[in-house]
């Protein structure tokens, strides 16, 4: 007992000689969920699991630009470079569906049940492959190519496919078609009235794009839902549609994997739990609901194909926290917890851009689509969501290899119910560790004892869980501390620890 007393005043002593913080900025913060100093436990933290190698072209972004930025804007360009994504799905989800690859915007004379207001949209900008281009060079990114094979045909694809190689863009990833198991319009219905015949139709094309491109991935769509059983609507189609198309595309050997998009429910559904610790803590929480539905679904898809998560994000029907610092932890939380299945070999975040629910940044002053009129957005400013992913990417950045970390068995952080999720990254000898503290508490964190010889640059971002983030510089704190070996982390807040 002496011992641990005497260990603790050490650390605390080290902790005040050696913490020095440079900040970034210095906003006014509430301090409602900050504990003062002298309740900071000590937390060692420490290896988990083995070191498993890391794919570097395994995250990026669903795109779905239809109402601008222009690929080639330059702005748009330096916005997108700050996260290092290493795939950019093109042109993106249900739009790709209704999609002109040559027009770079939807088709025109669309059917009358074209969903999501695509049938009269005006285009403000195009998004052609030649201007797609010109982002895919600048950053370094290789495209995922979804595939109309709703109101288009295999003949006009296979020419997107050639086109596209021909100017130099890579034909490495290929999705057939998007989330046709919702069967939102009649012709959806009349044409994939089920999963088998969408996999019977996929086959087809599949082979006959192996026959052109043999080196390319194909995806097939299948269906995950996170949602509880009393939460999920009851449609035959959606209930057997891994079912019905598993044999088929388990067996079929130029399908390489299944694409799901994942959508976790928030919990929070009154002001009332919005306002209350309780509350927050339950939505954070569920943020590993994706998992766990994730391990369930794996039971009803192929068992010899790829997993490509190609979309994901919080569904928040009751837009309780959408936009809010909380929304970007759990997206993170939701991001650092897939890595824990090596059956997934890509994560894609929906949406780079789009309505505020989902962006991972503002183009304009009026980037918060619901409510909050007098809040205004800075442009080229990151949302919640983007903020975190920021952080996470650049952790993962060039990694080669990767491993889950946890506290130790007998800390302190136990009885918060494991509010806390770190990975750690290494390339060569250059290693990151990216640690998000979803918890109301505060702590010190020892580093693990075999890095202790290093030195760390600390880099932390932090909010109150229910801030609305519409200008990074005035609603978020973020520092930066040099040489640390033991650091203070905040409450609700992502850290990115660096050594090389």
């Amino acid at each position: 007992m002496g011992q641990t007393i005497r260990l603790t005043a050490i650390l605390w002593v080290f902790f005040f000689l050696t913490y020095v913080p440079l900040p970034i900025k210095t906003p006014t913060q509430s301090r409602e969920f900050l504990l003062n100093a002298a309740q900071m436990p000590v937390l060692q933290l420490d290896y988990a699991g083995e070191t498993r190698a890391f794919s570097p072209q395994s995250y990026g972004f669903n795109t779905n630009i239809l109402g601008g930025p222009a690929w080639q804007d330059p702005k748009f360009i330096t916005m997108i470079e700050q996260f290092k994504p290493q795939l950019m799905r093109y042109p993106g989800g249900t739009v790709a569906n209704y999609w002109d690859w040559r027009k770079g915007f939807v088709l025109d004379n669309l059917p009358d049940d074209t969903p999501l207001g695509l049938k009269n949209l005006k285009m403000k900008v195009s998004a052609t492959l030649d201007e797609f281009k010109v982002a895919a060079e600048r950053i370094g990114f290789t495209p995922i190519f979804v595939l109309n094979m709703e109101t288009s045909n295999l003949s006009y694809q296979m020419e997107m496919l050639h086109y596209a190689k021909a100017i130099g863009l890579e034909v490495k990833y290929i999705e057939l078609g998007n989330e046709f198991y919702f069967q939102h319009t009649r012709n959806l219905r009349n044409k994939y009235p089920s999963g088998k015949v969408y996999a019977e139709e996929s086959n087809r094309w599949a082979k006959k794009i192996k026959e052109d491109f043999p080196d390319a991935l194909i995806a097939v769509h299948g269906l995950i839902d996170p949602r509880s059983d009393s939460e999920r609507p009851k449609n035959r189609v959606m209930e057997e549609w891994n079912y019905s198309m598993k044999e088929l595309v388990e067996e079929s050997i130029w399908i390489d994997a299944v694409a799901l998009h994942i959508y976790i429910p928030n919990s929070i559904k009154t002001a009332e739990e919005m306002t209350s610790l309780e509350g927050i803590q339950k939505s954070l929480a569920q943020s590993y609901l994706g998992l766990e539905a994730l391990k369930q679904t794996m039971l009803k898809l192929p068992s010899n194909k790829q997993i490509w998560i190609t979309e994901f994000n919080l569904m928040d029907e009751h837009q309780t926290l959408h936009s809010r610092w909380a929304h970007g932890l759990s997206v993170g939380i939701q991001l650092l917890s897939y890595l824990e299945m090596d059956e997934i070999d890509i994560i894609l975040y929906h949406s780079l851009i789009g309505r505020s629910d989902f962006t991972a940044f503002f183009k304009d002053p009026d980037g918060l689509y619901y409510g909050y009129p007098e809040l205004k957005t800075k442009p080229w400013s990151l949302s919640a969501t983007g903020i975190v992913l920021r952080e996470i990417f650049e952790g993962m950045s060039h990694a080669e290899r990767f491993q889950a970390m946890h506290v130790n068995t007998f800390s302190y952080m136990n009885r918060t119910k494991g509010e806390m999720i770190a990975f750690t990254f290494w390339e060569e000898a250059k290693q990151q560790v990216v640690l998000i503290n979803f918890s109301s508490r505060r702590f010190l964190l020892q580093l693990p004892d075999r890095s202790m010889k290093r030195v760390w640059t600390h880099r932390e971002t932090y909010a109150t869980p229910l801030q609305i983030v519409f200008d990074e510089e005035k609603n978020t704190s973020r520092f930066t501390h040099l040489k640390v070996k033991t650091s203070s982390i905040q409450p609700y807040s992502i850290n990115v620890f660096t050594s090389e």
